[in-house]
């Protein structure tokens, strides 16, 4: 997930972050981690084996049907410009343990958000 970041005033700080996706399916018990990606990748470059190296620990949240929120406000409220999360499973290669999220391209229909609040 790419999104990219509003100049926050002269004299504010974020005061919170929450990245929200939408899960259209899940697997209960599963721990989620959004975790910022290190470089740049293009929608129709980026593959599973060229995927971007993290630069830091991440944040997690429970997998569930409908909302999954992550707080990443300690991620992004030094960062400018575009930011980047690679979203995957806290144990990853697990089998069968995918879950899926609505991406931009469901328009209305739940797509990513990042909400920031600034103070």
């Amino acid at each position: 997930m790419r999104f990219p970041l509003p100049a926050i005033p002269a004299g504010c700080t974020v005061q919170s972050a929450q990245l929200r996706l939408y899960a259209g399916s899940y697997k209960t018990g599963r721990t989620l981690q959004a975790v910022p990606a290190g470089s740049g990748w293009t929608e129709s470059g980026v593959t599973w084996n060229n995927q971007p190296a993290t630069t830091t620990a991440g944040v997690n949240a429970p997998s569930a049907v409908g909302f999954v929120t992550w707080n990443v406000a300690s991620l992004v409220a030094t960062s400018t410009g575009n930011f980047s999360f690679l979203i995957r499973d806290a144990a990853e290669n697990g089998q069968g343990v995918k879950q899926g999220f609505h991406s931009r391209e469901k328009r209305t229909d739940n797509p990513p958000r990042l909400v920031i609040t600034v103070g």
